[in-house]
């Protein structure tokens, strides 16, 4: 976009658009088909909530939605983990949107933790050469 913003120039851009615009965007820069398909799972789950909400589509009023879908999926019982994991996605999309100058303002997203853990030994073993390995694993904190 030029220096003006798509807002500013009177240009709706559908958020269906934008979502395939930055998994384009995504896909040059590199990402691999793991981190695609879980920005395919925590956009779609925004656009899931924004169609069985009626809500707009137009990236323009995404900023009035962003907190009600935030309060809808940790009403879902989500593990702390899973609910931070989905906040980093969306996090990801917004900045998108903003960068591209799709939106005119940063698009405020709530305070979301990241959960705590610790890493301890699960077992050890040895190979043929006498080299020890150690499995970690990931546990939550207490």
């Amino acid at each position: 976009m030029s220096t003006e913003s798509a807002a500013h120039l009177g240009y709706f851009m559908e958020i269906h658009r934008c979502y395939d615009l930055f998994l384009t965007d995504r896909k040059i820069s590199g990402c691999s088909e793991s981190t695609l398909r879980f920005y395919e799972y925590v956009i779609g789950k925004l656009i899931s909530y924004l169609t069985s909400t009626n809500s707009d589509s137009s990236v323009e009023n995404l900023p009035t939605h962003v907190l009600p879908f935030f309060s809808h999926v940790q009403q879902q019982n989500l593990s702390p983990s899973t609910y931070h994991t989905l906040f980093r996605g969306i996090r990801a999309f917004t900045r998108f949107l903003h960068q591209e100058e799709y939106v005119w303002k940063e698009i405020r997203l709530p305070k979301v933790k990241q959960p705590s853990s610790t890493i301890s030994p699960h077992y050890t073993s040895t190979d043929e050469k006498g080299i020890t390995f150690v499995q970690l694993q990931y546990l939550p904190h207490p």
